[in-house]
């Protein structure tokens, strides 16, 4: 204070008590901020010379740039309690500011910022240094989530199956599959023989219709299942496809997986689960448990150290054809990789 007074006379000003004091505006951050969210590299570039011009050091800026992407962040995942240090006003706008910001998107926004704040504070050119990562934060594309791309892929897929199947499949409401009957050999020649003795016609139509429309077990194979299943739910049928190996018998349709793999962790989830019961109960006459069985695979990766081992699931993720079609349908491309099984 007795440097305030001395330098400024009994009349101090805002704008001039943070200068002399070197504390950084909170509105400079915020507005750093709005410039990332709105993709804005040149307004984010403008903002800093603001603060370079009122004697801000670019490191300053940096450190509590990276603060208010922490912030940012815990907000998302937490609530506005998790962050004591700012008032309730600079919680809500913050909380309002990044309302349709992923939370996927902040944490890599975060981690480019600290990995150019660790660079800044080595730098000899701090400001050039900081405005790059200030064009790398404008500049980063959204991060969608994987689930959310599959349950997109899965409403497309959807809507694609209804408009391939036949006028009598949308009519009824049914499979595709439940439309052959009315286009098999067998079923004309059940109409042919009813009419030339319609007092047989009930006997010799509804067998036919029985058999064609649900199958039992002992007759189908696993192929055949996949191909019902992928008619009606895209995303499901290409895990199958990907399974290890699928058993049916009269009481069980077991799917074998390798453990921890994208197919058995999409296989064990719940809403899955209740998608392919439905399925079974629609294509199978016999009352089918499904049961899914995990199985560790005998490779060589069974002697390779943590790290290759990680290595490999990424690969093994950035190959999922799945994963592929989706960058390709959306435009997007993968920022990272982070298998969540634990070791």
């Amino acid at each position: 204070m007795d440097q305030l007074i001395a330098t400024f006379g009994s009349e101090i000003k805002h704008e001039e008590a943070l200068t002399i004091l070197g504390i950084l505006d909170r509105s400079l951050i915020r507005s750093a901020l709005q410039g990332i969210v709105n993709k804005d590299p040149k307004f984010c570039i403008d903002v800093l010379g603001q603060a370079v011009d009122k004697g801000i050091s670019p490191k300053r800026f940096a450190e509590d740039l990276l603060r208010a992407l922490r912030n940012a962040l815990l907000i998302k995942t937490c609530g506005q309690d998790q962050v004591a240090e700012l008032s309730e006003e600079d919680k809500t706008s913050l909380d309002k500011l990044i309302k349709d910001v992923s939370v996927e998107t902040l944490e890599s926004l975060f981690n480019l910022m600290l990995e150019g704040a660790e660079k800044i504070q080595r730098s000899f050119y701090p400001q050039m240094s900081l405005e790059l990562v200030l064009i790398k934060l404008a500049t980063l594309d959204d991060i969608v989530p994987l689930q959310e791309i599959i349950n997109k892929l899965d409403k497309l897929g959807i809507k694609g199956g209804k408009s391939e199947r036949p006028r009598q499949g949308l009519d009824d409401g049914g499979p595709s599959y439940k439309a052959a009957p009315k286009t098999t050999p067998a079923l004309k020649q059940a109409k042919k023989q009813a009419q030339e003795n319609p007092a047989s016609e009930v006997d010799q139509k509804e067998p036919e219709i029985e058999e064609i429309n649900k199958k039992k077990s002992s007759d189908i194979s696993s192929n055949d299942f996949i191909q019902f299943v992928k008619s009606n739910k895209p995303v499901i049928g290409r895990r199958l496809e990907q399974a290890e190996e699928i058993h049916i018998n009269n009481s069980v349709i077991k799917i074998v997986c390798e453990s921890d793999s994208v197919p058995s962790d999409y296989l064990k989830r719940k809403e899955t689960q209740n998608t392919l019961n439905s399925l079974i109960k629609d294509f199978f006459s016999d009352d089918l448990k499904l049961q899914i069985e995990e199985v560790k695979l005998e490779n060589s990766s069974n002697n390779v150290n943590k790290v290759e081992q990680k290595a490999e699931k990424k690969e093994k993720i950035k190959n999922d054809p799945l994963l592929k079609e989706a960058l390709d349908v959306f435009g997007g491309r993968v920022i990272s990789i982070k298998p969540n099984n634990k070791e």
